[in-house]
């Protein structure tokens, strides 16, 4: 769920810099935004992983 959002918001900070001219602080927000959901989704797929169907993933 939370990749989606992530990949949904880069999708419109893309479209927000092509038809609204974003820059600056709107698009780093953005950005940082986008970010966050990615690196929720990868906490979150580990933790699943880990702790509830109790695997160990290769590093």
């Amino acid at each position: 769920m939370f990749s989606l959002l992530g990949w949904a918001t880069f999708a419109a900070l893309i479209a927000g810099r092509h038809l609204k001219g974003w820059r600056g602080r709107r698009a780093t927000r953005w950005l940082y935004a986008g970010a966050g959901l990615l690196v929720l989704a990868y906490i979150g797929s580990r933790f699943v992983a880990e702790v509830v169907l109790n695997r160990v993933t290769p590093t």
